[in-house]
C-alpha cells in the first residue's frame, strides 16, 4: 500500500515516513470478523473506539490551501489566495489535514483546502520519483545494476603509464556504479 501511494504521487523516498504512517492508519480501519460473528476493526479492539470514517483523503495529493495573508499584509481581492502543497496526513492537534510545503520545507495544518485531481504532486513540484525502495544493504551479494567486470577478473587500468594489469577485488556500490577496487601485482590497491 505504501509503495503504491509513493508511486501514485510520483514522490521520492524522503516521504516514506508519512506513507507508512498513513498505511498503518488505514489498516486500523479494515474490518475484521470475530469468532462470534460480529464485525470490528483493529482500532476498536485496541482502543475501544470506533474509527472516524469522515476523513478519508488522497495521501500525497496536490492540494490548494487557502491563505488570507502573506506575512503581515492581507492579500487583495485579485491576488492569488491559495498555495499549492502536498497532503501528508491528518493533523493530531485539529480536525484538519497536515500538509507539506516543498517551497520552504514547512508543515501546515488547515481545514480550508481543495484537492487538485488533474496533476500529481511529484510532477508539479519537480520531484524525481525513485522506483523501488530497497530495505537491504547494497554490497557484493546484493546489487541492482549489471556488473561490467566480475570479482577476481583481470583488467587493464589506464591510470598508470603504461597501462597496468590489475585484479578486481571489490565491485561498485549503488551510488557509484562505475568505480571498482583493483589490486595490482605490487599489492597496491586503487579505485
Amino acid at each position: 500500500m505504501a509503495c503504491n501511494w509513493l508511486a501514485s504521487g510520483e514522490l521520492p523516498a524522503k516521504f516514506w515516513f508519512f506513507v507508512v504512517k498513513r498505511a498503518a492508519e488505514v489498516c486500523n480501519y479494515f474490518p475484521l470478523k470475530l469468532g462470534d460473528g460480529s464485525w470490528t476493526t483493529p482500532l476498536q479492539l485496541a482502543h475501544n473506539v470506533k474509527p472516524d470514517l469522515r476523513m478519508p483523503f488522497k495521501v500525497f495529493g496536490l492540494v490548494a490551501v487557502r491563505q488570507e495573508r502573506n506575512g503581515d499584509s492581507m492579500l487583495g481581492k485579485f491576488e492569488v489566495q491559495s498555495i499549492p502543497i502536498i497532503a501528508v496526513g491528518r493533523c493530531t492537534n485539529s480536525n484538519g489535514l497536515l500538509f507539506y510545503n516543498p517551497a520552504n520545507g514547512t508543515f501546515v495544518s488547515s481545514v480550508d483546502y481543495r484537492f487538485q485531481h488533474d496533476v500529481t504532486s511529484g510532477s508539479f513540484f519537480g520531484f524525481k520519483y525513485q522506483p523501488g525502495v530497497f530495505n537491504y544493504r547494497l554490497d557484493e551479494s546484493t546489487s541492482i545494476f549489471t556488473l561490467k567486470f566480475n570479482l577476481e577478473s583481470s583488467v587493464y587500468v589506464h591510470t598508470h603509464s603504461p597501462p597496468s594489469i590489475g585484479t578486481i577485488i571489490g565491485i561498485p556500490t549503488y551510488p557509484t556504479p562505475d568505480v571498482y577496487t583493483v589490486k595490482f601485482k605490487d599489492d597496491s590497491i586503487s579505485e
